[in-house]
């Protein structure tokens, strides 16, 4: 906006870089509050998951006991339930991997989840 006849003095560029830092800056905040919020995030979904594995464990400790004890009635739903679990393992292992290879890509091949 300033004219071509009036140049910048030295205290209207000293202000306008204090307004360029200061939105940096501000830039910078935000992006601590977003990898803030991730962290809270994940470890939300670490206690789930932790929650989760204790019950379904408990389910498929409960499903082989009835498996043993009836083994005709409940023999194929043992099988099909052991299934699921390595199906569900293999999945979570997946996806742990994927995220120890995005926190390495990032913050270098040493870094760990």
């Amino acid at each position: 906006m300033s004219g071509g006849n009036c140049p910048e003095t030295p205290r209207q560029k000293m202000i306008g870089m204090m307004y360029l830092f200061y939105t940096a800056l501000l830039a910078l905040n935000v992006s601590s509050e977003i990898v803030n919020a991730f962290v809270k995030i994940d470890d939300s979904i670490k206690k789930t998951t932790v929650n989760f594995s204790a019950k379904t464990q408990s389910l498929y400790a409960k499903i082989d006991a009835k498996a043993q004890e009836q083994p005709g009635k409940y023999g194929a739903l043992a099988e099909q339930a052991h299934q699921i679990e390595s199906m569900s393992n293999r999945i979570f292992n997946d996806i742990d991997r994927l995220k120890l290879m995005i926190v390495q890509e990032s913050q270098g091949p040493e870094a760990t989840l």
